[in-house]
């Protein structure tokens, strides 16, 4: 092990490049590690070819070019991967040293069989998705004594959070893929139904809550946003774009919590009636609220910090 005692803890991420969700997920759990040891070190494997590259969307350093990411990773005392995995020979050699956790969506892709070999070099692989909302993925029987599911890693804020309702209707929209396809028809709908849009770009906490404080409809997709607006009293449509996001959907939709529109699904008629439902509807845009409160997960971020650190820790 090149890192040892806490005064050198040194945490590397690597989060998958699609979709902002990945990203928000790791920062959430490194600052849960470094509340849990302070001296901690975090950093995060970046890359120029990522659209984000130019944003300021983590307080942690940024490393990148290929001897910086290698150097930052065999000075490390544990890799955290989310959703994409290292699978060059520096994957074998840092396992001698470090730790490997990966954590992975329940629905892998037809091609993950390809890769799943590299999990072999693993301490932990992480899914951190209500267990009863899907079955055991079977491409993984083979490291099930590896796997732990959590709570879903959410971004919640830590004071009271207080909707301020009224002065119209304003629609939120938290798109992280489809945005070109979805926001030139909200945007005609929102003249013949009467709303306001607003759109979040990567910002503080606290611009990221009183924009959410206003909001009277989130239009979603990722789970990440549908945890946490549920959490937070919003109600939502959802326009899931993959199998993970449409099963997520689906249970919240069968309890009343969101309204669901596959991507696949949206065109001009079936957004305009969907979300004139809710625009029009206050009475069920109560009652998606209520609904979504009962029904959300407990975040498991603390839990994913905790057994991290026990794997770095443990001797």
């Amino acid at each position: 092990m090149l890192v040892t005692g806490e005064s050198r803890l040194k945490i590397t991420f690597n989060p998958h490049i699609v979709g902002y969700g990945h990203r928000v997920r790791c920062n959430l759990i490194g600052k849960e590690i470094q509340r849990l040891k302070p001296k901690a070190k975090i950093v995060f494997l970046d890359r120029k070819d990522d659209s984000l590259y130019n944003e300021d969307w983590t307080p942690f350093k940024r490393v990148h070019g290929g001897f910086r990411r290698t150097l930052s990773l065999f000075t490390s005392s544990c890799l955290v991967e989310d959703c994409t995995m290292i699978e060059d020979w520096r994957r074998k050699w840092f396992s001698r040293m470090g730790k490997i956790v990966t954590i992975l969506n329940p629905t892998l892709d037809s091609d993950f069989p390809n890769h799943k070999h590299n999990l072999e070099h693993n301490e932990l692989i992480i899914l951190c998705y209500p267990e009863d909302f899907f079955p055991f993925p079977d491409v993984l029987e083979d490291f099930r004594e590896k796997v732990a599911w959590f709570g879903p890693v959410l971004n919640l804020p830590s004071q009271d959070f207080k909707r301020r309702i009224g002065g119209g209707i304003r629609v939120n929209i938290l798109l992280s893929r489809g945005r070109e396809q979805v926001v030139p028809l909200v945007q005609k709908l929102s003249k013949d139904l009467g709303f306001q849009i607003m759109q979040t770009k990567f910002k503080s906490d606290r611009e990221h809550f009183s924009a959410l404080s206003e909001t009277t409809i989130a239009i979603t997709q990722g789970t990440t946003a549908v945890f946490e607006c549920s959490q937070l009293g919003i109600p939502q449509l959802c326009l899931p774009l993959n199998e993970e996001q449409l099963v997520v959907a689906r249970r919240f939709e069968e309890v009343g919590a969101l309204a669901l529109l596959p991507m696949v699904d949206v065109t001009e008629g079936s957004l305009r009636q969907a979300l004139g439902n809710l625009v029009s509807d206050e009475g069920l845009r109560g009652e998606m609220v209520r609904k979504g409160k009962e029904f959300s997960s407990p975040p498991g971020t603390k839990d994913i910090a905790r057994a991290i650190v026990e794997i770095i820790t443990r001797k």
